[in-house]
This record gives structure tokens, sequence and C-alpha cells, in this order.
């Protein structure tokens, strides 16, 4: 008992630290967290030692209390049944897998031995019609019909509560936990004022020089050269199929060209991982919003705060994240700023599309990046979450002065928003310069935008 408790506690401690919710955003979204900044190697290895660890204990204990080791431990049912506890209680909280274990041994231990004598002792007030009907409809999930029961309640769970039935509890009880925090406004108002005296004094360009980028016969880049410069918004743009995703792949390092160089602030972004170069001052806003759907929506801003402070990986395992009030006051008043602070407690996966973006627009912008690289933003938006968006993409722009490279079809989007627009055809630059040129350009209207005044 003495293990069970010690063990436990330890958990716990893990579970609230910021090491703790590094863990679960990777088992959320682990390409976000790449792009965030962190290396989700490290973490990754530490989670497989410190289960190691659990499970060899559990195994010491066991052989302490049963020497002998039964052939039916090694069925696959026993594994199973761990795996099944798991995604009833909850995979990915600390309190679930107890939630589900107990579920699983009251059917096993008390549902499995209700018989028909019961069923009558309960329906027995009952009129005989109607308590032979009950008895007739239950039977078969009580006694050694338990597993269909259990089957039953594990569906209903993974169909409508895939966080297990612990999160289905959370849920409930967010909707009565509207508290903003625990730091002061004035905690608020001096990380506020750190950002922007940081976006004030922003340097550096990105310069592409040459890049190339074949995909087996398919010609996607062809001699690019682009050269975007600080405190400006630069649009690409170009039809379907014109290397625009392909471009912003190399400027990220998620592709590696064939030839070129890509420069940010003199040094080259080429053959850098992604949670390196989001570590040199680079965000990438997403096409479709990548956040942690299983966070909330201010662990979600917590977590670029860490990675901006402590760097691309830290062991922070034992102090709580309340204990942080410094970051915690930098993620609330990015809330505030993107008007989301009254959403902080809410899990992210409940916010509507347009709400998902502000939330990567502040995860984003948490971090203090001098340049952000932003794909389709407006995608997929109502035409409200479209001008919001862009309302606040030029607050962005007025207020920390961040460099912004956007790749966007819509051209009011486009036009609201950028100082310099280059025009991509079938992967090759076709034509760059100001809004009013591009509109009036004889190439860029027949290669892209038509013969249709705009």
């Amino acid at each position: 008992a003495l293990m069970l408790i010690a063990a436990f506690y330890l958990s716990i401690r893990i579970f609230r630290s910021p090491f703790g919710m590094m863990l679960r955003a990777i088992k959320s979204n682990q390409t976000r967290m790449n792009y965030t900044g962190l290396n989700t190697k490290p973490y990754m290895l530490w989670a497989f030692i410190i289960s190691g660890m659990y499970a060899g204990l559990a195994g010491g204990l066991l052989a302490a209390m049963d020497p002998l080791t039964g052939a039916e431990r090694m069925y696959w049912t026993a594994s199973g049944e761990i795996v099944v506890m798991a995604i009833l209680g909850g995979v990915g909280t600390l309190i679930g897998p107890i939630v589900g274990s107990g579920v699983i041994k009251y059917l096993e231990n008390i549902v499995s031995k209700i018989n028909e004598n019961v069923l009558h002792q309960w329906f027995g007030a009952l009129p005989d019609p109607i308590e032979n009907g009950l008895i007739w409809l239950v039977h078969p999930f009580v006694g050694e019909g338990w597993h269909l029961t259990l089957g039953l309640l594990f569906m209903v769970v993974v169909i409508f509560l895939p966080g297990g039935l612990v999160q289905g509890g959370q849920r409930l009880a967010a909707l009565f936990n509207r508290k903003s925090g625990t730091v002061t406004a004035a905690d608020r108002d001096a990380a506020r004022q750190k950002s922007a005296e940081y976006g004030n004094d922003l340097m550096g360009i990105l310069e592409v020089k040459g890049v190339n980028k074949r995909f087996g016969g398919l010609q996607a880049l062809g001699d690019v050269n682009l050269s975007i410069a600080e405190n400006t918004v630069h649009a690409i743009i170009g039809p379907n199929g014109a290397g625009k995703s392909t471009l912003l792949n190399v400027l990220v390092g998620k592709l590696i060209p064939d030839s070129g160089s890509v420069m940010f602030d003199g040094q080259s972004v080429l053959g850098r991982k992604p949670f390196e170069i989001a570590q040199m001052g680079i965000s990438r806003v997403f096409q479709t919003p990548e956040i942690f759907s299983d966070l909330t929506v201010m662990e979600n801003v917590l977590i670029p705060c860490f990675a901006k402070r402590d760097g691309a990986f830290r062991m922070h395992a034992i102090e709580p994240v309340r204990h942080e009030r410094a970051i915690t006051a930098q993620a609330e008043a990015m809330l505030e700023e993107v008007n989301m602070l009254s959403k902080a407690h809410e899990i992210a996966s409940s916010l509507s599309r347009g709400d998902k973006r502000r939330l990567e627009m502040a995860m984003c912008l948490v971090q203090e990046p001098r340049l952000m690289l932003l794909d389709e933003p407006t995608a997929g938006m109502a035409r409200a979450d479209t001008e919001n968006t862009i309302a606040l993409l030029k607050d962005i722009r007025t207020k920390r002065g961040i460099t912004m490279a956007i790749i966007e079809h819509d051209m009011q989007v486009v036009f609201s928003l950028a100082d310099r627009i280059t025009v991509l055809a079938q992967g090759t630059p076709l034509v760059e310069g100001s809004p009013d040129q591009i509109k009036t350009d004889p190439k860029v209207r027949e290669a892209y935008l038509g013969e249709t005044q705009i």
C-alpha cells in the first residue's frame, strides 16, 4: 500500500509539471510540438524510461506476492484488459486507468454474480408481465453476459467520449469553471509590455536564392529567388500546383531542396529540423489550425511559452505548472490580446474554426517570432471569421512589426494585407511587385487571375 501511495504521488507530480504537460501535448499533436520549437524525441525517451520504471516496480511487487507465473498471464486477454481499462477510464489522464479498472472489476465481480433469481427479487413487486419482460431484457447483460455489458459501455465511450469517462467529467466540470487564473492584471500588463518591446526591435531578412526541388520527373520548384524584407507582409500567390506549399515546406525544414540556399538573419536554415528553425524565430501557421485539441486553451499557449524560455528540451518534472507565475502571466496576456482569455479553461477541441485560428496565432505570437509563415490563414472560414482574422493580422503588424509571409488564394485577404506580392507559376516566380502592380500586370491576368478586372 505504501508503494502504491508513493508511486501515485510521484505520478501526480509528473502529471502536473511542465514535463507532464509536454507529454500530453505530444500525444495530442506531435507535429505542432515540432513546429513550436520542442524536440519530441527526448520527451518520448524519458516517458519510456519512466513507464519502464513503473512496470519493473509492478513486476517486482507481483513476484514478491506470487512467485509462480502461470501461462494464463501470457494470454492476449491479459494485456488487452489493461488497454481496455485505460481507454474506458481515459487515456492521457492520471485517474482514468483507475476508474476504468474499477468499472471492469465491478462488472466482473458484482454484475457477473447477478442471476435470474436476483432479477426476480429486484422486479418481484411489479406485475408478472412487466416483471418477465424486464427479466428477459436484462438477463443477457448480467451473469455470464457481463462481457456484453462491458462491450456496449466501451462502444459508447469510444463513440461519444473518446477521452474516456474522466475526460467526460472534466468537460462537465469545465462548464462551471470559468476562472481566468491566479495571476494579477499587473502581471499580465508587465508581460504584455515586455512582448511589445521585443516586437519593436526586429531585425533580419529571409533570402531564398536559386532553390530547386524535383519529385521524380516533376519540377516542383525551379530557380526560385525570393527576398522578404523586415517589417513587411509578403504574399505568395499562384494557381494550384504552382509550388507554393512546396516552397513553404522548404522554408520550415520539412523538405530539403535539391539545390539553392535559404538564409534567415544570415544563417542557413537548410538541414535544420523544424524545431530548430522554430527556435531561430520562425513560426508557422498551418492551413488547418494545428493545436493541442486535448488540452485547454491556456495549456496550448503555456507550451510555446516554456519552449521560448527553456529551449527544445528541459526535464522539468516535479514543480507544478501553477507555480510558474511569470509564464502564466505571459500566456494570459497573449490570450487577452487575441480576445480569448474568457475561454482559457475550455478544451481546445470545442472551439469554433475561427477561435482555433486565433488560438494558433496566439501560440505563435507568444514566442515572439521574427518571421511568421502563414499557409492560407483564412481557408474554410465564414466571411465574418475572415474579416476578424484580417483585422487580427493587421493589429499584429501594427503593434509588433512582425515580418509575415502569407500563402493565400483569397485576393481580398492578399490585397488587404500585403506590401509585396510574388506570383508563382509552375514552380517559378512569374512576377513580383506591389498589390497595385500585380492587379494590372498582364502576365498575372493570363497565368492566374484571368482577364476579369479585379
